[in-house]
């Protein structure tokens, strides 16, 4: 969206979100952790700056210092539901003339509506409680041509990808592995037909498929993304919904690398990628996969204390006739490190938010007989605290990995502030409470540390 600056308001304004918020007297922004918006921090300096996880509660303690404070008051936001959290703050600015300036982090137009990960369609996504709105890149933002008639939404489509290498040629040999992701229950005879070919497949927990008798399955996503990076595939074919590991954002951001292949499942996640309804394509191969397992339980063992170890544990104690109920960021990731097919799984992986985890949880052991385990970061906890003080059923037991903070920003290391860290002793509050449903785990975050230093060595 570029709004026609002479030359010169390109160059005194081009990039320069800071200036325009001084000039609006911005003191203070409100900023929920997130990793897309954390590029935006940097436009804050000289400003006052508030963190906190939950969403609709920041998106309040900023109006309510607008309300006394006067001034305008930013809420900077990362993508998807996180977004959507802060509507009931927007509508109650609208009707009360509250100067609040909403600005989110977006994912780049090339993947609006594709259902890629953390990726919905936030262009006026608070319309009719806004006065203005802004939907772009911010190199073309110059806050000249915006009308300042509060609420204001900004929002900042930010793209990571670091290159482009076009159109792969067709007449290239094509070497596949496949993912099979959440949604990919039924797709049962497929997964064998990969296996004869001898096509490796890298099978998620969401998946649910039974992995009995499959010979060439990828177990670690470490050896996926090995598998892709030394050129013994070059084509990844999904069957399900977007994936849960990093590749398929991978395959975004070197976009024309790999050829990518969504079959019966319109919603891609990537810009390129060819839909496909039949497997007539695909060829007997022969590749051979790595394997880390045995590196893996070696770490396990080295540092007990480590989350990957406690998830292990938490794995290996849980009975298999039980439904697990994954929460996102880092817990997910541990769980398919982890994950053999033997436990039911399911996870809030539409949009990967945080918010609304407890409750889902609730809901899902409502609806069956079957022991629900919840298993939850401490700040996914603390978000959906309020849920806790309802009748919960019996079938239901939550463990909370209190690691203090958002930790998962630690392995992005893109913005220390969004760690949050925190000293809440959350087993003695749980204790307090009686909520007896509920076990604690500390996991030793040095050990951690050293675990994921030599998981990627």
């Amino acid at each position: 969206m570029k709004l026609g600056l002479s030359g010169q308001q390109s160059q005194i304004f081009m990039s320069n979100l800071n200036q325009w918020l001084k000039k609006l007297n911005v003191n203070d922004v409100y900023i929920g952790a997130g990793s897309r918006n954390a590029s935006l921090v940097k436009h804050f300096n000289g400003l006052n700056q508030h963190y906190f996880w939950d969403e609709r509660s920041l998106s309040f303690q900023a109006l309510g210092h607008s309300k006394l404070g006067r001034n305008p008051v930013v809420i900077c936001l990362t993508s998807g539901t996180a977004v959507s959290e802060v509507f009931s703050a927007v509508i109650e600015a609208q009707y009360s003339n509250i100067p609040l300036i909403i600005l989110s982090a977006d994912r780049p137009l090339r993947l609006r509506d594709s259902r890629a990960a953390q990726s919905i369609n936030q262009n006026n996504i608070f319309s009719p409680f806004i006065e203005t709105s802004y939907d772009g890149v911010i190199d073309e933002f110059d806050g000249i041509n915006i009308r300042l008639d509060f609420p204001i939404h900004i929002n900042f489509q930010i793209d990571d990808r670091v290159s482009d290498f076009g159109v792969l040629s067709s007449n290239e040999s094509l070497k596949f592995v496949a993912i099979f992701s959440e949604g990919s229950g039924k797709f049962t005879e497929e997964l064998r037909y990969i296996d004869k070919l001898g096509i490796p497949s890298y099978v998620e927990s969401t998946s649910n498929l039974n992995l009995k008798g499959i010979k060439n399955s990828i177990r670690l996503e470490k050896d996926l993304l090995e598998l892709v990076e030394s050129k013994e595939v070059n084509s990844v074919i999904k069957f399900g919904n977007t994936p849960i590991t990093k590749l398929w954002r991978d395959l975004d951001r070197f976009h024309g690398e790999i050829h990518a292949f969504s079959y019966k499942n319109k919603f891609t996640g990537l810009e390129a990628c060819k839909y496909v309804d039949n497997l007539d394509f695909l060829k007997i191969q022969n590749i051979n996969t790595a394997n880390s397992w045995e590196k893996l339980e070696s770490l396990l063992k080295e540092f007990p204390h480590s989350e990957p170890s406690l998830f292990q544990k938490i794995y290996k104690e849980i009975d298999v006739n039980s439904i697990a109920f994954v929460g996102n960021s880092m817990p997910i990731r541990y769980w398919e490190m982890i994950w053999d097919g033997k436990i039911e799984t399911y996870a809030s992986r539409g949009v990967n938010g945080i918010d609304g985890q407890i409750a889902t949880a609730i809901g899902m052991a409502r609806a069956t007989k079957q022991k629900v385990v919840c298993i939850v970061g401490d700040i996914t906890f603390l978000y959906d605290f309020n849920s806790h003080f309802i009748e919960v059923p019996k079938n239901l037991e939550i463990i909370v990995v209190n690691n203090n903070g958002g930790q998962i920003f630690k392995r992005i290391k893109n913005c220390d502030h969004m760690i949050l860290s925190h000293s809440f002793d959350i087993e003695n509050l749980v204790r307090k409470l009686n909520f007896e449903y509920i076990k604690v785990i500390n996991p030793n975050n040095s050990e951690t540390e050293k675990f994921w230093s030599r998981w990627n060595a």
